[in-house]
């Protein structure tokens, strides 16, 4: 395989944010925060190329997904920001993932979502899970259930509050609702109808085409009395997965009906947080919204007609979801009609009491200052570790140990490093990288090709930063001209057999009497093992035991003892050092 080097550095004071839908959710919020109260430098990943010439009109730095432009700011980028895991994929050795998710997660998401049947989407959320550095969730209760719901660090579950929830306690929602629809609503009740996603994914109970809320005793002309009757008008904001499918010229002779269409968001880059203050009442069915909306204690109506038939599809992170709904929960329009005359006629909120303690369930801090907390925590995060990754450094030393029982059961990931020099020596900028695995059982054939600059006269073949393994018939050629003079450091070798145990382990070869006037092409073969747990039959292979191994080893170091005054070792010592 050929490499070419990473050109790109990492630029400390750049973030690149991406969401779904577009310029939305906690990286909304977020974004608001960082540009209004720091230096950093932003970038947007934009899916959608209407919203791409809208915030370029408005001086937005942003580029359409997959562009070179893209791709290069989220290599350059310190800190990627996401709603979802989407920046698993891109992230490398340095970067920071933010994955702020969207939303407490009342139905089963990640590890224990029941739609999961594929044993790849498992491996798939391992690797997501493994790449990002911080989740931020709003309370203790929410760190358990994140964490637990993608089998990840929980440390890395920070409770800072969600940076979206910060638009609600500040911004004015009622003056952008009026400007966006081009209504005034005077002193109306507003109510928001948003439920979760019905369609995209899987089936999860009956669709709502022409039944916005699915009950049996669905009559549109009594919902619009009641609705007239109390001066209520009633927005309806569906998922944005489910946009476009609902049958909205159904509702068409309902003048207190209102659909807040997801194209009004992106036609007018806002969020529903950015108006979610408007409304005095939120019915809602397993949607996370209504944990957001718990920050403004305001009655809380769920629609759950369906909440059986749910349950066995999808599922609740608890056997009985009505415990953590900090409202009144109906299943038909009578009930909901009879609910919206107790409150909006009587005055009756019965719910305050629950809304009240579930409340100090599911949001530690209640001040719109979510993105300063995680803000702090990012920082802290980049001062203290300088090079991220620090808890999958400790996972693979861990498992690198030959010691260690759990390493004979998996697979182990390598890093092989060919490290090429001019008369300067070894040095960092001047390197090619390959990522192999290596097995406990078995012999793996690996065959890696690297093109190196014409000055070259020096070349380093690392094959694995930590050491612990073997390469059997191991083989080398320079261009066509195969190498079979070189020099192990941190090894030994055995007939066929070279074996790495400790850490840094270097293959150094000598390229004298070689023309290297044209452009090198280096190739290396072999096939690998790990070292722990050697297998019965690859030690009778070998013919010897481990102690006359390591003899073997001994007397080479001391050999190297005396070799310390050459050219070639002074080079490899420079670059141990750099």
């Amino acid at each position: 395989m050929e490499h070419t080097l990473l050109s790109n550095q990492i630029d400390h004071k750049l973030i690149v944010f991406e969401s779904n839908p577009d310029f939305a959710d906690n990286s909304r919020g977020f974004w608001e925060y960082i540009i209004n109260n720091t230096d950093y430098k932003t970038f947007w990943i934009i899916n959608d190329e209407k919203v791409l010439k809208q915030m370029i009109n408005k001086g937005i730095a942003c580029g359409l997904k997959g562009s070179s432009i893209s791709n290069e700011m989220v290599e350059r980028a310190q800190i990627l920001f996401s709603s979802t895991f989407e920046f698993s994929y891109k992230k490398r050795i340095g970067q920071i993932h933010i994955a702020a998710w969207h939303g407490f997660p009342l139905k089963v998401i990640g590890f224990f979502d029941n739609a999961i049947g594929d044993e790849s989407t498992f491996d798939n959320l391992r690797v997501i899970t493994a790449q990002t550095d911080v989740i931020p969730v709003t309370s203790r209760f929410g760190q358990v259930i994140t964490s637990g719901m993608f089998a990840t660090d929980p440390r890395k579950a920070l409770v800072t509050g969600f940076p979206r929830n910060d638009l609600i306690f500040h911004n004015d929602g009622k003056s952008i609702l009026e400007s966006i629809t081009g209504e005034k609503y005077g002193d109306s009740k507003l109510l928001l109808y948003m439920p979760t996603m019905r369609k995209g994914l899987k089936k999860e109970g009956a669709q709502f085409d022409d039944n916005i809320f699915n009950y049996p005793d669905y009559e549109l002309d009594k919902l619009n009395e009641k609705l007239s009757d109390l001066n209520i008008f009633l927005f309806i904001k569906t998922h944005f997965e489910d946009d476009g499918k609902i049958n909205k010229p159904a509702y068409s002779k309902s003048d207190r009906i209102v659909f807040l269409d997801n194209t009004l968001f992106t036609d007018n880059l806002i969020t529903i947080y950015h108006i979610l203050n408007a409304f005095d009442l939120l019915i809602t069915d397993y949607s996370s919204i209504f944990v957001d909306y718990l920050l403004l204690n305001r009655p809380i109506i769920f629609s759950c007609p369906d909440i059986q038939d749910y349950a066995s599809d999808r599922g609740f992170i608890v056997d009985n979801p009505q415990y953590l709904m900090p409202g009144s929960i109906v299943k038909n329009q009578k009930e909901l009609l009879n609910l919206l005359e107790h409150i909006f006629r009587e005055g009756e909120d019965d719910s305050s009491t629950c809304r009240a303690q579930l409340k100090t369930i599911y949001h530690r801090y209640s001040d719109g200052n979510s993105s300063n907390r995680l803000f702090t925590e990012i920082t802290k995060l980049m001062n203290e570790n300088g090079l991220q990754d620090i808890s999958k450094r400790e996972i693979y030393n861990l498992f690198n140990d030959k010691d260690f029982r759990l390493s004979q059961y998996g697979r182990k990931e390598c890093i092989a490093e060919l490290y090429y020099g001019n008369e300067k020596g070894f040095l960092e900028t001047q390197k090619f990288q390959e990522k192999y695995f290596i097995y406990p059982y078995e012999l793996i054939h690996e065959k890696m090709t690297f093109k190196c600059n014409s000055d070259t006269i020096h070349v380093r073949f690392d094959p694995n930063i930590t050491g612990g393994v073997l390469l059997k018939n191991f083989k080398s050629w320079i261009n066509d001209k195969q190498l079979n003079d070189y020099l192990l450091i941190n090894g030994t070798q055995h007939d066929s057999c070279l074996l790495f145990y400790d850490e840094d382990p270097q293959i150094i070869f000598k390229l004298d009497n070689i023309n290297t006037k044209k452009d090198v092409c280096i190739t290396v073969e072999f096939d690998c093992c790990s070292l722990s747990f050697l297998p019965d039959d690859v030690i009778k292979e070998l013919g010897t035991n481990f102690n006359d191994i390591k003899m073997k080893e001994k007397l080479l170091n001391e050999e190297l003892e005396s070799i310390k005054d050459s050219k070639i070792w002074k080079l490899t010592h420079l670059a141990i050092k750099t």
